[in-house]
């Protein structure tokens, strides 16, 4: 029996783009792994659709071609739309933080 070994791991030059969750995580992996990573972001600040803006469209029912579109499926004290134990990750957990509320999973 032949066994075929893997050829040794190269090193690549690798762009994400967007710097949301998943970019941010796909390029800490990456790097991880050795590969050189940049990462392109469209925004000022990174977190994707979770930067939380209190913009709204000035056309909320979209019939002006040029209104500016903002989107956003945010609110101000949204702090996740899952368990938090299903939002963070092993390395970076979602801890929750003393609002005042009874709830300790809050």
């Amino acid at each position: 029996m032949q066994h075929q070994l893997s050829s040794p791991p190269h090193s690549c030059n690798v762009a994400v783009i967007g710097a949301g969750a998943s970019g941010i995580v796909a390029a800490r992996e990456l790097r991880r792994e050795g590969h050189n990573v940049v990462v392109f972001e469209k925004d000022n600040q990174i977190g994707g659709t979770w930067v939380y803006t209190h913009r709204v469209e000035t056309d909320p029912i979209g019939l002006d071609p040029d209104r500016e579109i903002i989107h956003s499926s945010l609110y101000c004290s949204l702090r996740t739309n899952l368990p938090r134990e299903v939002m963070g990750y092993t390395d970076y957990p979602f801890v929750p933080r003393n609002s005042g509320s009874e709830d300790p999973r809050q």
